[in-house]
């Protein structure tokens, strides 16, 4: 058995674009891995019930179906910061729509352009958008939110190819 958090990295190591927001439960899928995105997303996400998903930008973003990540967060001002800024003002900012999620833990060179490219986000955006637009025009950044070992979850990136 797999769940969709493996389809999801399974993608990912064949090279697709694929952002993660792991839910409270992890359901497991009894179907083979496919490198095929599309099978995925037309045939064994939608079964799952748990999951959404919306691809822009030639990547895709998996969500839970819970309306908390289509929750429209207003008075954005994040206009040209370094990615690390505007994740930590970004991720303070949504609190008080009561929504927690830890910044991603600085791994390797804090100078490298994963934390220094500058992004803007749109002033009223969906939550899920404002996740993706935290990638700013880098191809290969994906993101992912899942539960620490305390519970809490936790936003990081990862390289694609």
């Amino acid at each position: 058995m797999s769940t969709i958090k493996d389809f999801v990295y399974h993608l990912r190591r064949a090279g697709f674009r694929v952002n993660f927001i792991e839910a409270n439960q992890k359901p497991d899928v009894d179907e083979p891995f496919t490198d095929d995105p599309d099978i995925f997303f037309e045939n064994i996400l939608p079964r799952d019930g748990q999951y959404d998903f919306v691809k822009a930008k030639s990547q895709y973003t998996v969500f839970p179906s819970d309306s908390m990540w289509r929750k429209e967060i207003s008075g954005i001002h994040i206009k040209n910061t370094p990615r690390i800024n505007a994740v930590e003002e970004y991720l303070s900012f949504i609190q008080k729509y009561h929504i927690h999620i830890q910044p991603p833990a600085i791994k390797g060179d804090p100078d490298s352009p994963d934390y220094t490219d500058t992004i803007t986000l749109a002033n009223t955006g969906q939550l899920k958008d404002h996740l993706l637009q935290l990638l700013g025009t880098d191809r290969s950044l994906v993101f992912t939110i899942e539960k620490t070992q305390t519970g809490l979850p936790m936003l990081h990136f990862e390289r694609i190819g």
